[in-house]
């Protein structure tokens, strides 16, 4: 009897006690394009977060094509917590897809010592604003620039032009001097696109920019726009390595590596694209894309843009996934990031202690902008 009543408050304790079981881990569905940037370090930093917060997994994927699988996702409504993949993200920022980020950025960054907002570069939150808010984060800092061989400019006694008119007495004494000034990706024509949008922006300023990138009549018959292409044209006609308009953009990047040219049009991630390719010895420096007069923007403003990153509301743990972002701009990351690609990040204070000798000019160029701009 003894027994049985010991068996019996046996299974009532079993019947009314809590069932207690492990916590289910907090997964943060991350696919991300595999491009330039490659996918190490993303993955190196998921595997860090994950170490320092347990309990939560960030399942970080990528492609090349990352862009085809993720549209499909979002026509099912089957959400990812966060992405980059190259979308139409406009029409999911109006129809209330995308997460606002503001109520976060207005938090505290990963180190604690400001707000996450004022962690990162002017201008660098601008470009997916809609309405008054912020519906993107940006990570790696994509700045156009004209880059030179410094050894060469050294040697010659070339100075570093500031205007049009500077640059082109510049490339005059180039040619005189049996040097050919630039070398072009001219199977890419589209890489003169921010040499003549740098020219409108500072023709037209900052709203006549904006005007053009939203088509408002006018914005590409007027003076200013013409101006810009002239430029352009000029420098093309008169400037480019012979052959230039038939090389890729790895030839071309080649021959200026190889000291076949002084200068190239390019954008940040040129070093790190061509590494394995560059001469031991080369000494890369880097300055602003000369100034149209008479300027109505800022002389120091810089072409920028970035691998943008977009939280989806109605994804399981978006919230998660804004955490994950926190961590990979704070500096420690973002600083990893640009020790191991060499590329500069749009996290304040980041470029200047971890890029290396050669992207320092680019660093200092980042520092001194007043604003940044760029198409979206």
């Amino acid at each position: 009897m003894h027994r049985h009543c010991l068996f019996i408050s046996f299974l009532l304790f079993l019947l009314i006690s809590p069932v207690v079981t492990a916590q289910e881990p907090k997964r943060v569905d991350m696919p991300i394009f595999e491009g330039g940037e490659g996918l190490d370090f993303f993955l190196e930093c998921a595997r860090l977060y994950e170490q320092e917060n347990p309990g939560k997994i960030i399942d970080l994927y990528g492609d090349p094509r990352i862009a085809d699988k993720v549209r499909v996702r979002i026509l099912e409504g089957s959400y990812p917590d966060v992405t980059n993949a190259g979308l139409n993200y406009w029409p999911l920022i109006r129809n209330g897809t995308v997460m606002p980020m503001d109520e976060y950025l207005d938090q505290p960054n990963w180190e604690g010592d400001m707000t996450w907002r004022e962690s990162f570069l002017p201008g660098s939150l601008d470009a997916f604003k809609y309405e008054g808010k912020v519906y993107a984060i940006p990570f790696m800092y994509s700045v156009y620039a004209v880059w030179y061989n410094k050894t060469m400019f050294e040697e010659q006694g070339w100075e570093i032009p500031t205007t049009w008119e500077e640059f082109f007495a510049l490339c005059d004494r180039m040619r005189a001097e049996k040097t050919w000034p630039l070398a072009f990706q001219g199977r890419y024509p589209n890489y003169s696109q921010s040499v003549i949008e740098h020219s409108y922006y500072q023709l037209a300023g900052p709203e006549g920019y904006a005007g053009m990138k939203l088509l408002e009549p006018g914005s590409f018959d007027n003076a200013a726009l013409v101006q810009s292409f002239e430029l352009m044209q000029r420098t093309s006609l008169d400037y480019f390595q012979p052959g230039a308009m038939g090389m890729s953009h790895t030839e071309s990047q080649l021959e200026f590596f190889l000291g076949h040219t002084a200068m190239i049009f390019c954008g940040s991630w040129l070093k790190s694209e061509m590494l394995g390719k560059i001469p031991d010895g080369f000494r890369l420096g880097t300055f602003n894309l000369p100034i149209a007069m008479p300027t109505l923007a800022p002389v120091n403003a810089i072409r920028a843009g970035s691998g943008y990153y977009f939280v989806m509301k109605d994804s399981p743990n978006p919230e998660e996934g804004i955490a994950f972002l926190r961590f990979m701009t704070s500096r420690r990351m973002s600083g990893l990031f640009c020790r191991q690609r060499d590329i500069p990040v749009a996290i304040r204070g980041v470029a200047d202690q971890n890029l290396s000798e050669d992207l320092q000019d680019l660093a200092a160029m980042i520092r001194a902008a007043e604003t940044s701009y760029g198409a979206t």
